[in-house]
């Protein structure tokens, strides 16, 4: 019989069975057989490459791509905060993920919601011009930006939306922007003489 020693599994795990239970590091190939069989999981989208080794024998490598899984969520990757008032934001940023948190590019594209702007406007672009409700994540890409303006200094959260998939949510705190002027908040008048 000879002994394999199995590696380069990444974040994944070796298994004896094929529903993936008996998780294993070696394989024996009986003395009357040519090959044994392993099978493997793994939540980490990524290339790895599996090798086989046993003492002086040649290892043996097999080049595997794990994909992503179905969308299940949308996920803020980038989102400043604060804000300064009546300032063009920097860039927030919306992924499409699976299950295992790993970014998912499927063949469709997907049509996002914003909301929880406030008093603010959401904008295509990073001079804050073209104002919108609603992003498009390309078939071929798992993320899309947008930007954001407010005048009125206030805590907000952010929410992008698409169908059935989990929420995206993000935290912003517009701060007031430089003093300006100053405003009599309160003044009574008339004002009775003496009093």
């Amino acid at each position: 019989a000879t002994t394999v020693t199995l590696a380069g599994g990444g974040a994944g795990t070796f298994y004896t069975a094929s529903d993936c239970t008996g998780s294993t590091s070696t394989i024996t190939i009986a003395s009357s057989a040519s090959t044994q069989s392993y099978y493997f999981k793994d939540n980490t989208a990524q290339g790895l490459t599996h090798t086989a080794d046993s003492g002086s024998l040649t290892q043996g490598t097999r080049a595997v791509t794990v994909n992503a899984d179905a969308i299940n969520k949308l996920v803020y990757t980038v989102g400043p905060s604060p804000v300064t008032a009546g300032a063009c934001s920097t860039v927030f940023t919306v992924q499409r993920q699976d299950t295992y948190n790993n970014p998912a590019s499927p063949a469709s594209a997907t049509t996002v919601t914003l909301a929880g702007g406030g008093a603010g406007t959401f904008y295509t672009a990073s001079n804050c011009t073209g104002s919108t409700s609603t992003i498009t994540i390309a078939s071929s890409a798992s993320t899309q930006s947008y930007y954001f303006q407010d005048n009125t200094a206030q805590g907000l959260t952010h929410t992008a939306d698409s169908g059935s998939l989990t929420q995206g949510t993000r935290a912003v705190t517009i701060d007031p922007a430089a003093i300006n002027k100053l405003v009599y908040t309160v003044g009574p008048s008339p004002v009775t003489a003496g009093a």
